[in-house]
């Protein structure tokens, strides 16, 4: 289990390509029965796509998500969680975890 932050630290998918390196024992191949060759393969074409469209004048949400290789969304679909304290207190309960801090209000 890898525990990420929800704070965007870099831009690029590098850190997900080192994250997946970690999970699979460096394994580029290790999605391959999933019809992923290659994760680095297919990482650096996603990357170039973003990179693409970042450099286009109308840079439409669906114009993107249209351009990326349909193996990322599989990708990411096969290696994301996603919860929030909502989630976890609405599904699991705090019983076993403990109860979450107070949210300050923030500061300006």
């Amino acid at each position: 289990m890898l525990l990420l932050s929800a704070t965007p630290v870099n831009n690029s998918l590098t850190d997900l390509r080192n994250q997946l390196s970690i999970i699979t024992a460096d394994k580029d191949h290790a999605f391959n029965e999933h019809g992923i060759t290659s994760v680095s393969s297919l990482l650096r074409k996603a990357q170039k796509e973003i990179n693409d469209w970042i450099d286009t004048e109308e840079r439409s949400k669906s114009k993107l998500l249209d351009q990326l290789p349909a193996e990322f969304f599989k990708l990411l679909e096969m290696v994301t969680i996603s919860r929030s304290r909502k989630h976890i207190t609405g599904y699991y309960g705090t019983d076993n975890v403990g109860k979450f801090p107070n949210k300050l209000k923030p500061e300006s």
